[in-house]
């Protein structure tokens, strides 16, 4: 069944773009963690080095330019708003992606070098890895994200010493595919000086003054994360697509996240008064509550009993609160993604209990609970 296509929202426009160099760096480690949605990230020059960038943050765009024997690591949770990755005159560099929404990564000139992605199917059945004029001796992996180590397929990619006709394209589908053919109507004046014309103008946008007061960039990001209500008669318009679709649907499977809990107190990570958001401020970002307190939500029985009539067949979530399974969810039902902080597994005999507490220590970074 075909889904209706919905117009998409875009917060990210009014914010001028604002450059982040990483350059120069020999032998070095460099952990990223600070940027947001504006920041088009390049890093240059570099040799001998690891950049990593770590969950829950926002960037426009990367370049990796003219480095050598340098690891990008982009981490789980990372947002990039163009959804694309720009890699020119790399040699012997690992790219890595981990679960992360990214569409296209563009090599220009990259020799000797991998793209890496720990793979989770519905993420990197979209990506595609452009190889251009210039690109040889490289190739491409999907590992098993679970332990980072495992090779589930590698493939070589043809040297594409074509200047102006064709490029490579490696695709996730059940296996990796490439595609050899002419390049795509953006390269039309040729990969290489499509390439150039990129490092020229990122260096006229590192030239360009930011003009924005840190009041207006805060009241931008803060538009960022506003949470848009609809009207009811929206809402119950929508409502009545949804219900037609499900029951049209042979088999219906329901996907939850943190905004199905903040009505029962328990703090999402990215809205307005969102863990990470209040984190990014400088302001107590705690995530106490009381576990006598919380109880499902109108959400939580309303998918229950969709599974109970036969409409919902499976659902997952990424919420560690035990809350879908105490609507009364059956446990073959429910995958969840995270684990539950609310259940012990006996060691020896393997036997599950779930707990109205927390079973894990926060303090230590263990799942041992010590019963």
């Amino acid at each position: 069944m075909a889904m209706e296509k919905i117009n998409e929202y875009n917060p990210f426009v009014d914010i001028p773009k604002r450059v982040y160099t990483v350059e120069n760096l020999r032998g070095g480690n460099k952990w990223v963690e600070t940027c947001q949605s504006n920041h088009v990230v390049v890093i240059r020059n570099c040799v001998d080095s690891e950049f990593v960038f770590l969950c829950n943050q926002r960037v426009h765009i990367l370049y990796m330019i003219n480095c050598t024997n340098c690891k990008l690591k982009v981490k789980d949770s990372v947002v990039i708003v163009t959804r694309s990755c720009i890699a020119i005159d790399c040699d012997k560099c690992s790219f890595e992606f981990e679960d992360v929404d990214m569409r296209k990564l563009e090599c220009y000139r990259v020799t000797n070098s991998q793209a890496v992605f720990l793979e989770s199917g519905p993420v990197t059945e979209n990506s595609k890895v452009f190889w251009r004029h210039g690109c040889n001796n490289n190739k491409v992996q999907s590992t098993n994200s679970a332990t980072e180590k495992q090779i589930k397929q590698s493939i070589a990619v043809p040297d594409i010493k074509d200047e102006e006709g064709h490029e490579c394209v490696c695709c996730f589908d059940e296996q990796l595919k490439i595609i050899i053919g002419p390049v795509t109507s953006s390269q039309n004046s040729g990969p290489n000086k499509h390439a150039d014309r990129m490092i020229v103008e990122l260096k006229e946008l590192e030239k360009t003054p930011f003009t924005m007061t840190k009041q207006q960039l805060d009241r931008a990001y803060d538009k960022e994360r506003a949470e848009i209500a609809d009207p009811i008669s929206s809402v119950t318009e929508k409502a009545k697509k949804i219900a037609d679709m499900i029951r049209a649907s042979p088999y219906t499977v329901v996907y939850t996240g943190a905004g199905v809990s903040t009505s029962a107190n328990i703090p999402d990570f990215r809205g307005p008064q969102g863990l990470w958001t209040l984190r990014d401020k400088g302001r107590s970002a705690s995530r106490n509550y009381d576990d006598n307190e919380v109880r499902p939500t109108y959400c939580h029985y309303a998918i229950t009993e969709l599974v109970q009539q036969n409409l919902v067949h499976f659902v997952i979530t990424t919420n560690m609160d035990a809350l879908h399974i105490r609507s009364g969810l059956p446990l073959h039902l429910i995958c969840e993604q995270h684990g539950n902080c609310h259940k012990e597994i006996c060691e020896t005999c393997k036997a599950s209990y779930y707990r109205q507490y927390k079973t894990t220590h926060d303090d230590d970074g263990t799942h041992r609970t010590g019963r």
